[in-house]
């Protein structure tokens, strides 16, 4: 999942998606999500990218799904395309998708 820091927070697209489907997810028994593997990407100017993170990241919990180590990225920018810049944020996206493909690997291999 992956939400820009809209004042502390994901922006309203990604509240409401989190709300219908989080509530489908529940009121189905959280099979749909279950043992799905997830992270997060936000991005913010200065601030948000914690608070961000964790509404996402409190959903992806509620709904059973697993949450590799770490579970999160994020990266600082304002104008569009100024994210590019941030090696730092790059790198960190980069190191949550090889962490999310071991644990899906991982899950896999333990299903066999």
């Amino acid at each position: 999942m992956g939400s820009p820091s809209y004042f502390q927070g994901v922006t309203a697209q990604m509240k409401i998606f989190i709300d219908r489907v989080g509530f489908l997810a529940l009121a189905r028994g959280r099979k749909d999500f279950a043992e799905k593997v997830g992270g997060v990407i936000a991005v913010a100017r200065r601030s948000g990218v914690s608070s961000t993170c964790n509404q996402m990241i409190t959903f992806m919990t509620a709904t059973g799904m697993t949450i590799p180590s770490g579970g999160r990225a994020f990266a600082i920018a304002r104008e569009k395309g100024e994210v590019a810049k941030d090696q730092e944020g790059i790198d960190s996206a980069k190191h949550l998708g090889r962490t999310m493909t071991r644990t899906i690997l991982a899950l896999k291999r333990k299903k066999e």
